[in-house]
């Protein structure tokens, strides 16, 4: 696997000598050209020192467990765990212990895509949601990713920018859960001091934020603001 660092669908798979070198490097030099996230407005990739590097193919337990396992955190607390089986496209949805969720995501959104739940799909669903709160640390919300083998988790992203933040479920109760344990005035963006009109929304935005906290009342999500 060739991969960059700094975005998003950067990955280029290498077997039998295809595509060749050439191609690959070429590949790797548009990467490294393209500052990830203008779009979106997803700043955050911005400051990444653009790198490629090169790993070991992995063989995945789609099809007996699932491939991916996607933990929700929003500062140290588990908020759901999203469950993929890429190759049968079939998902589930889970809380911190391992506790089926009802609704449904945006890549799966019928209920005949619902993966099977099994003893040994919950223990990984454990594990990720065990490990993923010491990787985030006090990040605002973020998505620690895994990769599913017979074996073991192998920790292969983290992200602040799930879905580009336009990700919907189906649950109303899931979207509840993030904006409860989403501090934003103790947010980095908020500890931070800023000058001119970031100054001036930053002002504005701890305002609201201490107005809803005495009001018991989830902030307002950047988006929104």
């Amino acid at each position: 696997m060739v991969k960059a660092n700094h975005g998003c669908a950067m990955n280029v798979f290498v077997s039998g000598g295809r595509p060749n070198r050439a191609a690959v490097i070429a590949t790797a030099r548009r990467w490294l050209k393209k500052r990830y996230g203008r779009r979106n407005g997803e700043w955050a990739y911005w400051p990444i020192v653009p790198t490629v590097f090169i790993e070991e193919r992995l063989e995945l337990s789609g099809g007996a467990i699932a491939t991916d396992i996607k933990v929700h955190v929003c500062a140290g607390t588990v908020c759901h765990v999203w469950v993929e089986d890429k190759r049968a496209r079939l998902s589930h949805l889970f809380d911190c212990d391992g506790k089926p969720l009802p609704g449904r995501d945006p890549d799966y959104p019928r209920e005949d895509q619902a993966l099977p739940v099994s003893d040994r799909l919950v223990d990984y669903v454990r594990r990720a949601a065990a490990i993923a709160p010491r990787i985030a640390g006090d990040l605002d919300p973020s998505r620690i990713d895994f990769l599913v083998t017979g074996q073991c988790l192998y920790a292969g992203e983290l992200t602040v920018y799930s879905a580009a933040g336009y990700g919907t479920w189906t649950n109303p109760e899931i979207m509840a859960t993030i904006e409860r344990n989403w501090r934003l005035d103790r947010s980095d963006y908020l500890r931070r001091r800023h000058r001119g009109i970031a100054g001036l929304y930053a002002r504005a935005l701890k305002a609201r934020s201490r107005a809803d906290a005495r009001n018991c009342r989830p902030a307002t999500s950047p988006r929104q603001a």
